[in-house]
């Protein structure tokens, strides 16, 4: 009998575990990124941001799917090892949040910039091309980079 009682419990606790980890299987989840300070230095000055720095292409892809909340002057940089095909760009699927993302050349001048919408796991997700060689790419909430005046033409600079 107590045995019976014992294992009842630990199969209820067992069913119940397999079901919490199974969650949205085709949401990834991200470890901790390395988080760095990030500065936009335009025409009306500076702006700062922390990111978390995705160098990894397992780190790149999974980016900042299944995220409900980015905070203000928060961000990710995406860092690669060589430049790529301004054919080449980013797609939303499985993000939540409304971004505006900066494709960089290795000097960390701002070559292009795309406003980019969520796109949930069941749809079809657009591709948002570059539209020139980049080595790296800064996604920050949708409207970040009109706010602080970033443009084309702008540096980012960070610690290598």
């Amino acid at each position: 009998m107590n045995r019976r009682r014992t294992a009842k419990p630990w199969g209820v606790m067992l069913v119940a575990w397999s079901l919490s980890a199974c969650g949205d299987a085709t949401l990834p989840s991200q470890p901790k990124l390395e988080i760095i300070p990030l500065e936009l230095v335009t025409e009306r000055g500076r702006a700062e941001l922390m990111v978390e720095v995705a160098h990894t292409p397992a780190q790149r892809r999974i980016g900042l799917m299944g995220r409900e909340v980015l905070q203000e002057d928060e961000g990710m940089l995406f860092l690669y090892p060589s430049e790529r095909s301004g054919d080449t760009g980013f797609w939303m699927r499985n993000t939540l949040i409304p971004l505006d993302i900066a494709y960089l050349g290795e000097d960390g001048i701002v070559r292009a910039i795309r406003t980019m919408a969520p796109c949930p796991v069941d749809q079809t997700c657009p591709s948002y091309p570059a539209g020139a060689p980049y080595s790296a790419a800064l996604e920050v909430n949708q409207g970040w980079f009109a706010k602080h005046g970033v443009t084309v033409g702008d540096r980012a600079e960070w610690e290598h």
